[in-house]
């Protein structure tokens, strides 16, 4: 995977929980987003009561290491990372990736992971797209 695409797929990881507006852009989403895009997800996922706050934390812990990381590389600024800024931060996102997975596949059903998988898949797409609108 390129490292582009790898970017690319952190920030929509982070959108799941912060929505995709989240690194990318400077409006931050209110606490109030965030809770409606975990509600939809909570209820695509078919998620129990007790799943729900354990996905929760686990997407929250990930969204929060994840936020910082790309902070840490200015990804939605103005600076234009190098190769090497670029595999450094591909290198400290890629254990926080597993780590949610793992977390993940401990909570949720077969059938509910490859759903989860499937939302992902989806929030790329859609922050690509807005990668795309904004270079024009």
């Amino acid at each position: 995977m390129s490292l582009r695409k790898f970017i690319i797929i952190a920030i929509a990881s982070v959108s799941v929980i912060a929505g995709p507006a989240s690194a990318v852009d400077a409006d931050a989403p209110s606490s109030e987003q965030i809770a409606e895009r975990f509600e939809a997800a909570k209820q695509r996922l078919n998620l129990t009561e007790e799943q729900a706050p354990q996905v929760e934390a686990v997407l929250r812990d990930s969204a929060e290491k994840r936020r910082a990381v790309l902070e840490k590389y200015d990804v939605g600024g103005d600076k234009k990372l190098s190769f090497r800024e670029l595999r450094a931060l591909r290198s400290e996102l890629e254990p926080i990736s597993e780590q949610t997975r793992a977390s993940l596949s401990s909570i949720l059903t077969p059938e509910q992971l490859s759903e989860f998988e499937t939302m992902q898949q989806e929030q790329r797409a859609e922050m690509r797209a807005k990668l795309q609108a904004r270079r024009g």
